[in-house]
């Protein structure tokens, strides 16, 4: 977000074993999202943000971020939707 204003909402969290990622699987009510060097914090609520993803996630691109596993250390790669939120 810091560069590019855009938040990455996680549909799957490791593509290799195509499971769902953060954005999907939660049962959280609210995310809190923050940039600490913009100074802006947002709080929104995971039933909105789920019903907006299933309306309208084909109006985004999606980024895969690579990263290694917790407890492996393996390299995994997650895919997300890029989503504006300024």
């Amino acid at each position: 977000m810091q560069k590019s204003g855009c938040m990455f909402l996680e549909l799957i969290t490791d593509i290799q074993e195509n499971k769902a990622g953060w954005a999907i699987y939660t049962e959280a009510d609210y995310i809190f999202y923050g940039n600490a060097g913009k100074g802006v914090f947002y709080i929104f609520s995971v039933a909105d943000m789920k019903h907006y993803l299933k309306n309208h996630i084909g109006e985004y691109s999606t980024r895969t971020a690579t990263e290694p596993k917790w407890n492996t250390g393996q390299i995994k790669q997650s895919l997300g939707a890029i989503v504006p939120i300024e």
